[in-house]
């Protein structure tokens, strides 16, 4: 689930934007970020360019039309980096949603530690132990930026190994 950062003078024309609408507008994105290649699959307009650091200054100089970051981290980031240059806002009514999973590497020449990190994760799940650890720590987030209550736009991710699907 990603959230943006827009211009606070943009905040009515996203509010009733559809998705035709937000895909005509440019998104900003660091080189080299996955993202990107993911935006444009799904017929989004992308401005690949420059380093994370510089994302906002581009944004707010009119580069690009909104950052999208992970909704984890947008309030951190927002307060850190953008909201030192004023007039960037957290959009607070639209999401995007996209499949992204968080993946474990691990040694091939250790199995047996692959299996017990798949068998404890299957069982965290199976108990719902991680229903209650995701909402332990990210409750406040998905509470604070309304992620519920949020018009959601969703976006497929071309790179999504089928073993990935479905769950």
């Amino acid at each position: 689930k990603r959230v943006m950062i827009i211009r606070e003078e943009m905040m009515e024309p996203f509010a009733n934007l559809g998705e035709m609408e937000l895909k005509a507008l440019k998104a900003g994105i660091p080189a080299t970020w996955a993202d990107a290649d993911l935006f444009r699959f799904n017929g989004y307009k992308v401005v690949e360019k420059g380093l994370f650091e510089d994302i906002f200054h581009r944004l707010k100089n009119g580069e690009c039309d909104y950052v999208s970051l992970g909704a984890n981290e947008v309030e951190s980031i927002y307060e850190k980096m953008a909201k030192p240059l004023s007039g960037l806002c957290i959009e607070p009514q639209l999401l995007l949603n996209y499949p992204f999973p968080l993946v474990f590497y691990v040694n091939p020449n250790k199995p047996e530690l692959a299996e017990m990190l798949n068998q404890g994760l299957e069982n965290i799940y199976k108990n719902r132990i991680f229903d209650d650890l995701f909402n332990e720590f990210y409750g406040d987030c998905i509470d604070s930026l309304q992620l519920n209550q949020r018009r959601k736009f969703e976006l497929a991710n071309p790179n999504l190994p089928s073993v990935f699907s479905a769950k």
